[in-house]
């Protein structure tokens, strides 16, 4: 049996904003609703966000996150 994942794109989402920017809000509405992974490689390559940063935002939020190694 295959299991299907619902996966949101934060680059594709930032642009239904005014900025143009991502911001932690950005991955707790996305996180939210629902969504089983965020690809948001863009964000941290740009610097724009730490993966740390994400992360423990998630988590203040209750958020299930794996632990960094």
């Amino acid at each position: 049996m295959v299991k299907c994942y619902r996966v949101v794109a934060l680059y594709f989402y930032r642009w239904m904003k005014p900025s143009g920017k991502s911001t932690l809000n950005d991955f707790l509405t996305v996180a939210e609703s629902g969504v089983d992974a965020i690809l948001a490689a863009s964000v941290f390559h740009r610097g724009t966000l730490t993966i740390s940063q994400v992360k423990d935002c998630l988590a203040g939020a209750g958020m299930p996150v794996r632990a960094m190694l």
